[in-house]
Order: structure tokens, then sequence, then C-alpha cells
């Protein structure tokens, strides 16, 4: 894929530990977590490139000393905070879908995706 240009990975839920790990592991330019509950119990792995995490405050999940375990551990990435947001506010399946919090959510993804791999 690098022939193609730049490489961000982006992950929900799961995916966004995963997305945790691919950044840690594999070549990407860049990488996106929104609300990665096993991001905590993987902070011996530094992502190699930039990352933002996307989290609600009232993730059932991840508690707020999650949340700051992640912004001590890794000082240099974007970690958003959205207030009254659960698990899964990306999502529009769900109940706990927050359609002002994923637009800003994903404005954020797209300036930062955008600004890393130009």
């Amino acid at each position: 894929m690098r022939d193609a240009g730049g490489t961000a990975v982006v992950g929900f839920c799961w995916g966004g530990t995963v997305a945790h790990v691919a950044a840690s592991e594999l070549d990407f330019d860049a990488a996106v977590s929104y609300y990665g509950g096993g991001v905590t119990k993987l902070l011996d792995r530094e992502p190699q490139c930039a990352i933002i995490y996307h989290i609600g405050d009232q993730d059932h999940s991840i508690p707020m000393a999650d949340i700051d375990k992640i912004k001590k551990s890794y000082p240099s990435a974007s970690v958003y905070v959205y207030k009254g947001a659960q698990h899964g506010f990306n999502c529009d399946e769900r109940s706990t879908y927050s359609a002002a919090d994923a637009k800003v959510a994903f404005g954020r993804t797209i300036d930062f995706i955008r600004e890393e791999i130009s």
C-alpha cells in the first residue's frame, strides 16, 4: 500500500484497540482509536506514528482513570473526551449514538488524517 501514498488505520471499539496495536507494530502514518477499551492493557506498546483517541466520558468500559493513563502514557497524542458520550457514540445503530459527538469526532479524524498523510 505504501506505493499508493500515506496510510492510516481507524478502528472502533475492539478495532480501536487494534488501531492502537497497529500503530505500534506496523508502518502507518496515522492511527485513530475510537473507544478502544483494551488500550490501557497495552500501554507498553508505543505508537510509532501520530495517533488520536476518541472516548466518551460516560463509557462504561473505559473509566476516567484509564483515560488519564492513556494521556499520561502518550503525551504527544490527542485524547478527545466527549462529555456525556457513551461507548459506541459513533455508531448510528446503537442506542448510545450521539450525532453531535460523532460529527465532531469525524471532523477531527478527517482533519488529522489529512494533516498526517499529506
